[in-house]
């Protein structure tokens, strides 16, 4: 397997990977230029993607550092944005293996809370140490999930 870091999402082995995911979710997209450029925009968004030993995408995580913040107290936390494992390497470990790669980027990074949202694997969080956590209200409407990391 090969792990690549991403920060410039125009990289054209991300952008096959992150269309193949939008294209498993059923959403269409009008401009994948203008999406992203937008990617690029923020400069704090960064991925890892990975392919087997023949440059097959096997999935990527996509994540970034955040901050969040009230009058009193500010709290560094790791966001994970999108994550997908291409069907055909599901339940490989793979994916365990491109969170983790996550995870140690934050912690290398003095990040030591991550919280994500989903609605379709909470299983998969909750057995890498992830609870559900009802005190956020998530965009999306979708159940939060958080993970102390040291």
């Amino acid at each position: 397997m090969n792990d690549y870091f991403i920060t410039d999402f125009l990289n054209p082995l991300f952008q096959t990977a992150f269309k193949d995911y939008f294209k498993e979710l059923g959403v269409n997209v009008k401009d994948w230029n203008s999406l992203f450029h937008e990617m690029n925009a923020d400069k704090e968004t960064v991925a890892f993607l990975r392919t087997d030993s023949k440059g097959k995408t096997v999935g990527f995580i996509q994540f970034k550092k955040e901050e969040m913040k009230n009058w009193f107290f500010t709290e560094k936390i790791g966001f994970i944005r999108e994550f997908w494992v291409a069907n055909e390497f599901r339940k490989q470990g793979q994916g365990t293996a491109l969170l983790n790669l996550a995870e140690q980027y934050f912690v290398e990074n003095d990040v030591y809370k991550t919280i994500l949202t989903t609605n379709t694997v909470p299983n998969f969080y909750v057995k890498h140490g992830y609870v559900k956590d009802i005190s956020y209200n998530a965009k999306n409407n979708y159940e939060v999930y958080v993970k102390i990391l040291k």
